[in-house]
């Protein structure tokens, strides 16, 4: 059984989970276009608002700010998740600071992976998925295992990487 001691850098990881700018709120690859209509709107609204408050009919004014109000909730309704998931993932950050001993072992049936006193031992059959990218290997079942590349040596990844590209079904490379 090869016995791999992992490194525990929660920058590393947190590199690994903010790299595409997904975290971000406004003008993140999710939000862009939520936020350019909402940003437009607000520079807007003051003189939209002054010249429907001038005027004798009211339904324009309100009609106007429903359509603001609707900009700010299509807004929310996307940036909603994003700070659910954020947060989740802070959490799991602080988790992973507190961690002494990591440590991945396995052979060609099965693996086992401990954090602390916490081990998690389950046969590569079992993996639904697996990516592999130039900087981690996660593993996915009913318990995710995240590996930075930065959390071993070359040597270490480059076997371990071969070894779940033959064992797990589903292998997604990028």
């Amino acid at each position: 059984m090869i016995e791999i001691k992992l490194k525990n850098n929660s920058a590393d990881l947190r590199a690994i989970y903010y790299r595409d700018n997904h975290q971000k709120i406004f003008f993140g690859p999710n939000t862009k276009k939520q936020s350019i209509y909402l940003t437009l709107a607000i520079i807007v609204y003051p003189f939209f608002a002054f010249y429907a408050l001038n005027s004798n009919d009211s339904w324009f004014f309100i009609i106007g700010s429903m359509s603001l109000s609707l900009l700010v909730y299509d807004f929310w309704r996307v940036v909603k998740p994003i700070l659910v998931w954020k947060k989740s993932v802070e959490t799991f950050l602080k988790k992973a600071e507190k961690i002494t001993d990591l440590r991945l072992k396995y052979n060609d049936e099965f693996f086992v992976y401990v954090e602390d006193r916490a081990e998690l031992k389950q046969n590569w059959s079992v993996l639904e998925k697996a990516i592999i990218d130039e900087d981690f290997i996660w593993l996915f079942s009913d318990t995710n295992v995240l590996l930075p590349k930065s959390s071993m040596n070359e040597s270490e990844f480059h076997a371990l990487k071969e070894l779940i590209s033959h064992k797990v079904k589903n292998v997604q490379k990028k």
